[in-house]
């Protein structure tokens, strides 16, 4: 019975501490999950070669863009998962920054060009490659923390 009675508390401690654990990875498994768009993204550049049609390329490349900006939201949410509590205000507002340079890149992009569809073509264009720029500065970020 003594035996059981200094069993019983080790238990429960190992109890918990397996729990904790799990929660542990259970939290970094949520944190490091995110959905995957690259496949789907190259999937549409294939398509858009093969567009023959000015709308048609055109709404691919928008569909395209879209992915791009779902994979810089991820990029940006994992990061923020990593800043201190006491240091995301300035993190969001550095991001908030980079996002209006986009809107103001993609924007000159749109009147820099000669007609309306080359100034649609080359918008969409700049809006795809400043959100490449940070997809990839925040997947380095991220790289860094693993």
């Amino acid at each position: 019975m003594k035996l059981f009675k200094l069993l019983v508390p080790v238990w429960i401690i190992l109890l918990l501490a397996a729990c904790s654990s799990t929660d542990e990875v259970q939290k970094k498994t949520f944190f490091l999950w995110s959905p995957d768009v690259t496949g789907s993204i190259e999937q549409l550049k294939e398509v858009q070669k093969t567009q023959k049609v000015r709308q048609g390329i055109a709404d691919t490349g928008e569909n395209i863009a879209y992915l791009y900006d779902a994979e810089l939201y991820v990029a940006v949410h994992s990061y923020l998962n990593f800043v201190p509590a006491d240091e995301r205000p300035k993190a969001i507002e550095v991001i908030s920054k980079e996002l209006l340079d986009r809107k103001r890149e993609t924007e000159q992009a749109y009147q820099d060009s000669s007609n309306k569809y080359h100034a649609a073509f080359n918008a969409q264009n700049k809006y795809i490659s400043v959100t490449q720029s940070l997809i990839a500065k925040y997947e380095k970020i991220l790289e860094s923390k693993k």
